[in-house]
């Protein structure tokens, strides 16, 4: 149906997940106070909520795809920009775009890709792959954060965006070769 779609929304069920239970647990080692993780969490998700309408309306103009993998790209940097204490404040508000948008967009283009025949039953796969990606991304990332320490949290949200990254890469090769484009 569409392999991509179901993919990216696993990563992004991880990412949210793993977020929710294990950003707080990364943040105390790293010597945060409770407070300060609260304003974190509220800030993230509040640029994610305020950021629906823009993306909206850039998603309805350009290609879902190539959006799908730039929110996928947003998704590999801010991890990486947890480990600088001056701007984590920007590494959650990428979090927050990006998490609320990636569920957006792949919506709206499994939306574009099958009939109205199929969108029931598309969008049930579509919220089930989503909650696996819920379920299991603690448990990854948490077993992660037991072998690797408070730096696996990073590692493995990396490693699984990349992934996912990749195959929708190669999928937008093939398909542009297979199209003759």
């Amino acid at each position: 149906m569409a392999p991509f779609i179901f993919i990216a929304i696993f990563i992004g069920g991880i990412n949210d997940a793993s977020f929710g239970a294990l950003f707080p647990a990364f943040m105390i080692n790293e010597f945060f106070s409770d407070k300060e993780i609260g304003y974190l969490f509220f800030i993230g998700l509040f640029a994610g909520v305020i950021s629906q309408p823009f993306i909206g309306a850039l998603a309805d103009k350009i290609n879902k795809r190539n959006f799908i993998i730039l929110l996928l790209s947003m998704h590999l940097v801010w991890p990486i920009l947890l480990n600088n204490t001056s701007i984590i404040w920007i590494a959650v508000i990428i979090y927050g775009i990006a998490s609320v948008s990636l569920y957006t967009v792949t919506l709206a283009y499994l939306g574009e890709r099958v009939n109205v025949a199929e969108l029931s039953i598309a969008t049930s796969v579509f919220i089930i792959v989503f909650e696996s990606g819920e379920f299991f991304g603690p448990i990854i990332v948490g077993s992660s954060m037991d072998y690797f320490g408070n730096i696996g949290f990073i590692y493995s949200l990396i490693s699984f965006t990349f992934l996912s990254l990749l195959f929708g890469l190669i999928r937008t090769v093939y398909i542009k070769n297979k199209n003759g484009i």
